[in-house]
């Protein structure tokens, strides 16, 4: 006798199958990225332009909004001109400059962090537990205090401490380092101490301003007794080009500056001696605010319903610096009796619980940076909500008034336009206008819920839609207000990384290098296409990637010039819209340069010279060279000397630096771009020299007569 019947094995084993995956992706889904790490550690308490987010396990980047939470093994980078301050649960503040990545993880006795590029800062208070940032071979711990730390791919890690003290290890090498001292990890662990300290304004300062520039005060000490001081301002970290030089006198001076990013040091030069010192570099932002404004409802409008309460939104301008807003709603003009009060990071909310009544509401925005807090309040607004026996439209959700709507989105019914449902009306009717005044009606459709997915082709231009409520064949709701949505045709998918003519080398020797790509979600659902070619035109693409996030990383890309876009594909892998391109140079790196003096294990005699000359053979495209001199004493590395120049030699003219004993110095090759943007770098080459005070001794000559007697 058969056990099973033929024909209902194969739909049993389907349904059988169907319920496992069904159950695997419920639990997935339930258990979010496991019991390990879904510990949330901490908030993004301040975002400005794009910063990604990677769970541990996943490879798929995801764009952080701001006060979001951060989970242990989180990845955290950020892009091109982008920035992200993170605030863990014990106090600490980590704050991610421009193309810096992080991951996080905390353990229950101390927080840890993997630093893999860019330049951060931490900043934490009153906490028993240590803060683990590992870069590379090396592990620094912090205790209370304040520092900031600098690396790029496969580099070194530089540290300046500006409060606080912290220990650093690499391999068998272990420093104590104070305030005011920097440390230098490439291999062996360099301390230096900074003899001209910086004041204010402090490390990774931000400075909000209303106008087209904000006035910042400047302080360091000692005061410069004798000789000149300069108060230098940079566009980037290495001050190869500066944006200011100030001739200072005393310990203080102030600047207007823009809005932007900006380094800053203070230089000495002695007069009598030629001796010149630098202060540690220093960042500071300048963030725009914009006012505040609200936008609707307007002032003293009145909003009709007539069985449940309206929904109401309340909208106000944005702010690129980002910020939390706080809209508070209240009965009476004091602003005495709050009713309603939310906090979000947009500009937009839906309130539906305002009962009939008068009220008046306000809007404050506060952005957190860097420790300052920057608060902004808008002018008050009245409202009225008045309840009606008149049938009433139904209130309009989405488009908001002066939204875009993408063309592709609308012909291919992707396009959502919603309302508040009114349980009266069976039906609600929809009608989209090329007028306000809905003479020149375009479309007219009908839906039994609460949205509307219309199918048209609209060409790019500004559009008007509105509803009414169909009670019964012969009765209507007045039209509801009147909204106003734009066409566009390009859509919002946005390029973040790497920027457009970004140059990307490896670290020598490798010949191919990986690059991240990075760019924000669309408006539409779909799958994005990642298509990198070696032509404009892209008919021979080189890479072609299908990603269900905002990123995705190439390996071993070789050499050349490149053009690369983004794809937005539908369900059936049609094309909805796609990105500008952007073009991406993939060079070698350059070649480590050739030392020629002072060599390895010369000995350089100074008795009778008014200068130490260092010379190297020229690299191939490089534009910039940068020297380190160091003078090592009691095994600890003193720079003595920082430079940069376009040329193949240096003569180092202020002697009181040099002393008898042992020396070595650094030597890198860059190609910089655009004057500032260091495109490629070699590898940093080290000379390790001694220096002496006077010649080796000469063999005594001893004069006597051809013929000697002795008696």
């Amino acid at each position: 006798m058969r056990s099973l019947n033929g024909n209902l094995l194969v739909p049993a084993a389907g349904a059988v199958i169907i319920a496992a995956f069904s159950l695997l992706l419920y639990l997935d889904m339930k258990g979010g990225r496991g019991s390990s790490r879904t510990e949330e550690i901490g908030t993004m308490i301040y975002k400005r332009q794009t910063a990604q987010r990677k769970y541990a396990e996943q490879v798929v980047w995801d764009d952080l909004a701001q006060s979001v939470p951060v989970y242990n093994y989180d990845t955290i980078r950020t892009a091109d001109m982008s920035e992200a301050v993170i605030k863990l649960k014990d106090g600490t503040e980590i704050a991610l400059n421009e193309n810096s990545m992080v991951l996080l993880a905390m353990s229950k006795d101390d927080a840890s962090v993997e630093f893999m590029r860019g330049s951060i800062a931490a900043n934490r208070d009153n906490t028993d537990r240590k803060l683990n940032i590992t870069a590379g071979g090396a592990v620094v711990s912090l205790g209370e205090g304040a520092m900031n730390l600098a690396r790029g791919r496969g580099e070194g890690l530089d540290l300046t401490l500006n409060r606080g003290s912290a220990l650093v290890r690499s391999g068998e090498s272990e420093k104590e380092v104070a305030t005011d001292q920097r440390i230098v990890v490439a291999g062996d662990v360099r301390v230096f101490d900074l003899t001209i300290r910086l004041a204010a304004p402090g490390p990774n300062e931000y400075f909000f301003t209303p106008a087209g520039k904000a006035p910042v005060d400047f302080s360091w000490e000692p005061a410069l007794r004798k000789g000149q001081a300069w108060l230098e301002t940079a566009a980037d970290p290495s001050f190869a080009i500066l944006t200011g030089a100030l001739a200072v006198s005393g310990k203080t001076a102030a600047l207007a500056l823009p809005e932007g990013i900006f380094y800053w040091r203070v230089r000495t030069a002695d007069r009598t001696t030629g001796r010149t010192e630098a202060s540690e570099n220093r960042r500071l932002v300048v963030l725009k605010s914009e006012p505040l404004v609200p936008i609707s409802p307007s002032d003293g409008a009145v909003i009709r319903y007539t069985l449940s309460a309206p929904i109401i939104l309340f909208r106000w301008s944005e702010n690129d610096a980002g910020g939390v807003s706080t809209l508070s709603v209240y009965r009476d003009a004091k602003m005495a009796e709050m009713v309603k009060s939310a906090t979000l990071a947009g500009s937009t909310i839906a309130v539906d619980d305002l009962a009939e009544g008068t009220y008046f509401w306000r809007v404050e925005r506060t952005i957190t940076a860097g420790g300052k807090r920057n608060t902004e309040t808008a002018v008050p607004r009245r409202l009225v909500v008045e309840k009606s026996d008149t049938p009433v439209a139904p209130e309009l959700v989405y488009p908001a008034d002066g939204a875009a709507v993408n063309r592709l989105a609308l012909e291919r019914e992707s396009a959502v336009f919603t309302w508040k449902k009114n349980t009266r009306h069976p039906l609600t009717r929809v009608e989209i206008a090329g007028d306000r005044a809905f003479t020149k009606i375009i479309l007219s459709g009908e839906a039994r819920g609460n949205s509307l997915r219309p199918a048209t082709a609209l060409a790019p231009g500004s559009y008007f839609w509105r509803t009414a409520g169909i009670i019964d064949e012969k009765t209507a709701t007045p039209p509801s207000a009147v909204r106003e949505f734009r066409v566009v045709e390009t859509g919002d998918i946005a390029l973040a990384s790497p920027a457009d003519g970004a140059i990307v080398a490896p670290e020598a020797p490798a010949e191919n290098t990986s690059v991240d790509f990075a760019w924000r979600r669309s408006g539409i659902e779909g799958r994005y296409r990642l298509q990198v070619a070696r032509d404009a035109s892209f008919a021979s693409l080189y890479r072609d990637r299908v990603a269900d996030g905002t990123g995705a990383t190439l390996d071993d890309i070789e050499p050349g010039d490149y053009v690369w876009r983004v794809l937005l594909l539908d369900d059936d892998g049609n094309e909805l819209m796609r990105s500008a391109p952007r073009t991406l140079g993939i060079r070698r790196a350059l070649p480590a340069p050739r030392v020629l003096s002072p060599a390895d294990g010369n000995v350089v005699d100074m008795s009778d010279s008014d200068a130490l000359n260092f010379r190297w053979r020229p690299v191939k495209d490089a534009t910039l060279y940068r020297i380190g001199l160091y003078h090592v004493k009691n095994g600890i590395h003193h720079n003595i000397l920082t430079k940069e120049t376009r040329d193949t030699t240096i003569a180092m003219t202020e002697l009181e630096k040099l002393d008898v004993g042992d020396f070595y110095w650094t030597l890198q090759a860059l190609e910089v771009r655009d004057g500032r943007t260091a495109a490629r770098k070699s590898p940093e080459v080290h000379s390790r020299f001694s220096i002496t005070l006077g010649g080796a001794a000469q063999k005594p000559e001893i004069k006597s007569p051809r013929r000697i007697y002795v008696e």
